[in-house]
């Protein structure tokens, strides 16, 4: 069961969260920034169960980790703060 979690569930999760929130930006003009966040911090995971063998580069999972902290600092200054 957890190869089967690994390897075809969160990768879809992600990518469903990608698209909904692209027809949610296309029809509603909004973007949810927490979603994309979490979507951004999840992404080298999902990558590294998709393929166990993989060996995710330090440069894609530092640029995943700064894009998903910027996409959270702006949510929160966005939602909260302003």
């Amino acid at each position: 069961m957890k190869k089967i979690l690994n390897r075809i569930i969160i990768p879809l999760c992600i990518i469903g969260t990608f698209v909904g929130q692209l027809i949610n930006w296309l029809l509603n003009n909004e973007l949810d920034l927490f979603v994309l966040a979490t979507a951004c911090f999840v992404t080298p995971t999902a990558i590294k169960g998709w393929d166990s063998n993989y060996k995710i580069s330090t440069f894609i999972y530092y640029l995943l980790l700064i894009v998903g902290i910027i996409l959270m600092v702006s949510g929160i200054y966005i939602n909260f703060l302003k």
